[in-house]
């Protein structure tokens, strides 16, 4: 529930920024309009606030396309007239240059939360009011040229104006690209995350959690590539076939994954382990000879041996046996996983539980 709230709050608080910031701006210019003597302006103003208090409101219910056609509309309203009646050199129409980014940045989260469309609804919008704020501009910039203004502003008071709004636009323009490059870093690393977890989904066996052939093959690749020495560990759960056979395939599934979580658990951080097979597990046990690698696999048997499976009222205990090899690299690695393969076979027909492994070297770490 608490994920799910912090999903909903992350538009949320994209748009109050915006909220507030025109709230602020217009509660300001209605002080602005009484000073320029534009009485009908001022009046307006509050109905203005009035309207962000709104949006406010929209934005708490997460009515974001409405909040973006309410704040569409009070601006392209508030500044066709308060152009009209003040004239083009108090600034007002600039407020039409911050629409376009404005009402687009407005329906980027909406996309980002769904599945993105050009042709959707909220994206169909946005560009007619993209496109009405531009035909605005033009039509104001016309009708200020052939008629005068119905308030008469003195010049200083005409160029306060001008820099005053041209300020605002600047702050929210800045404030708009702020947000689009953060939203830009957020999808980002929500891809990224989305990319590495598609990777690592690949790279994992379903049922055990370790990893599938394909991405073990390349960690023994790279290890190789490094020239470090390490051994393998073949594993394979005896009379697996017999336990299915008895108790159901969901009860080997049980073991299966039993047996993984006691050999993951046993290995060290910079060990590796894979299923390579229906129940036989690979392991690349990493800056080891042969010595080491066989107490490691020793360990792993005995741990096998002593947990105990708890399946349908069930209690089921199974035992591995295990071929260890080291990569000599004078050979594949292919080789080497045959050679631990081989001794694996050995152990299974000299008594299973046990533990083949490679003649000892000398363990110099």
């Amino acid at each position: 529930m608490a994920k799910k709230d912090n999903k909903a709050a992350a538009p949320r608080s994209r748009y109050s920024i915006f909220q507030i910031a025109a709230l602020l701006m217009h509660a300001a210019m209605i002080f602005m309009f009484l000073w320029m003597g534009v009485i009908s302006m001022a009046v307006g103003g509050i109905f203005s606030v009035i309207s962000y208090i709104i949006c406010g409101i929209l934005i708490k219910y997460e009515r974001y396309m409405a909040m973006n056609i309410l704040f569409f509309t009070e601006v392209v309203i508030h500044n066709t007239a308060a152009t009209v009646l003040t004239g083009w050199d108090t600034g007002f129409s600039l407020y039409f240059l911050t629409c376009v980014p404005i009402v687009f940045y407005f329906q980027f989260p909406m996309n980002m939360e769904a599945s993105y469309s050009f042709r959707s609804r909220g994206n169909s919008i946005s560009v007619v009011m993209g496109i009405l704020s531009l035909l605005l501009f033009i039509a104001l910039r016309l009708i200020t040229y052939f008629t005068e203004p119905m308030y008469a502003i003195v010049p200083a008071k005409a160029l306060t104006s001008y820099l005053i709004n041209s300020a605002f636009v600047f702050v929210f323009l800045v404030i708009c690209s702020t947000a689009f490059m953060k939203e830009l870093d957020y999808s980002r690393s929500k891809m990224s995350q989305k990319l590495e977890s598609l990777n690592r989904a690949a790279g994992i066996d379903a049922l055990t959690g370790l990893y599938n052939r394909r991405s073990f093959d390349k960690i023994v690749c790279d290890t190789v590539a490094a020239g470090s020495k390490f051994c393998f560990i073949m594993c394979d759960i005896d009379d697996f076939k017999k336990v299915n056979d008895t108790y159901g395939h969901d009860c080997g599934d049980a073991v299966l994954k039993n047996v993984a979580a006691v050999v993951k658990g046993t290995l060290r951080e910079h060990d590796y382990v894979c299923r390579w097979g229906g129940e036989e597990i690979l392991i690349l046990v990493t800056g080891v000879y042969v010595s080491s690698a066989s107490n490691i696999a020793e360990r792993i048997r005995s741990m096998v041996e002593e947990s105990v499976v708890k399946h349908d009222g069930q209690s089921v205990k199974c035992t591995l046996t295990l071929g260890v090899a080291q990569h000599d690299y004078k050979n594949s690695y292919e080789e080497t996983i045959n050679i631990a393969d081989k001794l694996l076979y050995e152990g299974k027909s000299s008594g299973k539980n046990k533990v083949v492994s490679q003649k000892s070297q000398m363990d110099s770490i």
